[in-house]
């Protein structure tokens, strides 16, 4: 599930996207770009960025978020999702593998 901040349910579709990264959440925020701060603006809009990864760290100095870029973020969906594929086919050959010894 996705909730944009601000009410909006619309989601852009081209672009940045802004993830907040929090351990156990299944779902994204969206801010818009127009409203965090100038220095996270120009990280974000940089053409090559020699590391994509942006990472918060708290008063304490401990990582408690990251940000990542559009096309990091589609790369990282794709891989979970191939992931999945491949237990799911495990599974189901597990289970045929299992009727074929019952019969």
């Amino acid at each position: 599930m996705i909730k944009a901040v601000g009410g909006s349910e619309r989601l852009p579709t081209k672009g940045l996207v802004l993830i907040v990264a929090m351990a156990g959440r299944s779902s994204m925020r969206i801010l818009d770009i127009g409203k965090i701060g100038r220095e996270l603006t120009v990280l974000l809009e940089e053409d090559d960025p020699v590391e994509e990864d942006i990472g918060i760290v708290g008063k304490d100095g401990d990582l408690i978020g990251v940000i990542i870029r559009k096309d990091a973020y589609d790369f990282f969906i794709r891989k979970v999702e191939e992931e999945e594929d491949r237990q799911d086919l495990r599974t189901v050959e597990e289970f045929h593998a299992s009727r074929e010894k019952n019969q």
